[in-house]
């Protein structure tokens, strides 16, 4: 069975050549706790496909959210507010809530969105409202640890196994106001909202800390990731079957029509497409209806890989030959289990 494909929603448009990027941590634990990371670029549509494509949903952690959104106002701490990806991800946000059959887990700004597309609001500082009695991030934006306490009776204690937990923390604000059908239930010891659940929806876990960074040398802060792939071990969310459209034809690459970010899943006549996701430029882009000659001219992967059209062709499979193991363990996955660290090769370098 194929592992099912996990969301992960990108940062906004940074550097000196625009670039959408996620820490590598998040990339990483996904694929520690069996699942492929799918990076969803901050950008304006796209959201009904990207949502129809993947199993699960991660609001990752990033800058603030601008107050406007919340009835606030600038505080002089804010800092990385990118309209582009607070429009893009309330919209995501507000449209995953809506799919009950889709989990969510939101992570520091990613459960601060999330208690905003409810109806919720921001404590704009933590030390103008809870004093400086614990440290929610380092002066230089570095994490900083701190414990918490979880409620005994919360998914969250159940699936972590623990109800005291030292987490990684780098953040000013926190939830206020909760949304519609939110409830707290973690604490740090200053009072501040550590984490949140839904009552209406069935998988929807928000924490204020990063658990994608003591993930890999905490077993219990891998859980939470390793939850979210086991809800939809079962496969991936229907596809919904969108018409073909011309309009991006000629824009965005040179040499032809924009057909990039096709993304494929197995099927029974080898592969075919399911859904328009970017990826990562013009060089990545699969083109599954171009001529097997032409597709192998340029340099991408043949689009049949049934064992008639090895047959004909010659072709030898991923699993023997590992220069093209990389694409389809990546893109389509050979298993679904959770592998350990020494099974995924991970640079130890920790950024947020």
């Amino acid at each position: 069975m194929a592992r099912p494909l996990i969301g992960i929603s990108s940062y906004g448009r940074a550097g000196q050549r625009q670039t959408f990027s996620v820490p590598c941590e998040y990339v990483d634990v996904v694929r520690l706790a069996g699942g492929v990371p799918i990076v969803l670029p901050a950008v304006e549509g796209e959201i009904p496909e990207a949502l129809g494509a993947i199993a699960a949903l991660i609001l990752p952690g990033g800058g603030d959210v601008d107050p406007a959104h919340y009835g606030g106002v600038r505080h002089e701490a804010n800092y990385g507010i990118s309209p582009e990806r607070d429009g893009f991800e309330l919209a995501l946000a507000r449209a995953a809530l809506a799919r009950q059959d889709l989990p969510i887990l939101c992570i520091c700004r990613g459960m601060q969105l999330v208690n905003i597309a409810l109806g919720g609001d921001l404590v704009s500082h933590i030390p103008d409202h809870f004093g400086e009695k614990v440290r929610h991030r380092h002066p230089e934006l570095r994490p900083v640890e701190h414990p918490v306490n979880i409620e005994p009776a919360s998914r969250l204690a159940r699936i972590l196994g623990a109800t005291e937990l030292s987490v990684h923390s780098v953040h000013h604000q926190a939830v206020g106001r909760l949304g519609k059908g939110l409830r707290a239930v973690a604490w740090s010891p200053d009072g501040v909202i550590e984490a949140v659940e839904s009552d209406l929806h069935p998988f929807l876990i928000g924490v204020q800390w990063h658990p994608e960074l003591g993930a890999l040398d905490d077993e219990r802060q891998r859980r939470l990731f390793e939850a979210l792939v086991r809800h939809r071990r079962d496969g991936r969310a229907p596809l919904p079957r969108a018409a073909p459209s011309r309009a991006g034809a000629g824009r965005g690459c040179r040499g032809g029509a924009n057909r990039a970010g096709r993304l494929f899943a197995p099927s029974s006549r080898g592969l075919r497409a399911s859904a328009h996701l970017p990826l990562h430029g013009c060089a990545r882009r699969l083109r599954a209806r171009l001529p097997r000659s032409r597709a192998i001219e340029r340099g991408h992967p043949e689009p049949e890989i049934g064992p008639a059209a090895r047959k004909r062709s010659g072709h030898v499979g991923a699993r023997a030959d590992p220069s093209r193991r990389s694409f389809y363990e990546q893109v389509l996955g050979f298993g679904h289990r959770r592998r350990s660290p020494e099974q995924v090769h991970i640079p130890r370098k920790s950024t947020v």
